[in-house]
């Protein structure tokens, strides 16, 4: 068995970091893991790739494929899945669409590459009070050499990853989210991958899809006095962002942004109207969990790829800023 799959090996890892004394050994690896995740998220913003990808999830596999091109003004990414139903997703500038054959387009918030799209916002001075950084040796995948790294979490609120990345590129090759018992809940890992030049035109292939509307909508969200805040946080994890707009009916939302340098959750502050349904309680969708709450007449969501007990947490943090 592979070591770096062996839960096993996880727990002598913590182990050894935590009663081994600290050295020049220690701090080589870490400012070297350091290096190549600078590495990695350069590569992410300023190379054009394209590729296809495998993503492991809840107990599905699915193939997709991505074109990705830098641009001083933007970046663009296309997504497309080859297997089951035909869907496009593409951002841009403009916002994200989501489009299907005959359906139409979409707009959505917030575009997600499976497994990458937090790397893209690392807080290296927030991400070493919160995770472990160690390096877990060289592999191959989709036939080009590998760096491995290990980012361990502290404590039981936040996931854990490996990444390995490309040795020539820095672009990541493959990321699996580990949950609390070090038992891999989801999977993203390239199967091919074709690399442009800095700044380079990616070369786009495969079939475009046929769409009876496609909608572009960015989703604006101007900045306003903040009417809520948060109690208790759990440790490590901060607000980095506030936004606030009106629904059709001219209610007030809100939405917080809570991270803890890697890990982000969203929370989202709606009125509640008669006879509507909201979430109580816990939800989940693969390695996403949301918590929410009624309270003076509002719905409270978290939702974010964290462990249940912190988008619980989370959660129920949020308080009226009147009651302050």
């Amino acid at each position: 068995m592979n070591p770096i799959t062996d839960p096993r090996f996880w727990m002598l890892l913590l182990l050894g970091l935590w009663f081994a004394a600290p050295g020049r050994a220690a701090e080589d690896a870490a400012g070297d893991t350091r290096h190549w995740l600078q590495r990695m998220i350069q590569a992410m913003n300023g190379l054009a790739y394209e590729g296809t990808f495998v993503y492991l999830h809840g107990g599905r596999l699915e193939s997709l494929r991505i074109e990705h091109t830098p641009g001083r003004a933007e970046a663009r990414e296309r997504l497309l899945n080859l297997n089951g139903r035909p869907r496009e997703i593409r951002r841009g500038r403009r916002g994200v669409t989501c489009i299907t054959p005959g359906a139409g387009g979409v707009s959505v918030e917030k575009w997600v590459t499976p497994g990458l799209g937090g790397f893209l916002r690392l807080d290296f001075e927030r991400l070493g009070r919160n995770y472990l950084l160690h390096p877990l040796g060289d592999d191959r995948i989709a036939g080009r050499e590998a760096v491995g790294i290990g980012i361990i979490p502290r404590d039981r609120l936040r996931y854990g990853y490996r990444l390995f990345l490309d040795r020539a590129s820095g672009l990541p090759l493959e990321i699996d989210l580990m949950d609390p018992r070090a038992q891999p809940i989801e999977r993203v890992m390239f199967t091919s991958l074709e690399l442009g030049e800095d700044g380079a035109e990616a070369h786009p292939s495969g079939e475009e899809i046929p769409a009876a509307q496609v909608e572009h909508k960015a989703i604006l969200m101007p900045r306003g006095k903040r009417r809520w805040t948060f109690d208790r946080l759990p440790p490590g994890f901060e607000v980095r962002m506030h936004d606030e707009w009106t629904d059709d009916a001219g209610g007030l939302l809100e939405h917080f942004l809570v991270s803890d340098g890697l890990a982000s959750v969203s929370v989202y502050v709606e009125p509640l109207h008669a006879g509507e349904e909201a979430l109580q309680g816990a939800a989940h969708l693969g390695a996403v969990h949301a918590w929410g709450r009624r309270l003076d007449g509002f719905q409270i969501t978290a939702v974010g790829e964290t462990p249940a007990a912190a988008a619980r947490l989370i959660a129920e943090a949020l308080r009226p800023l009147e009651e302050r």
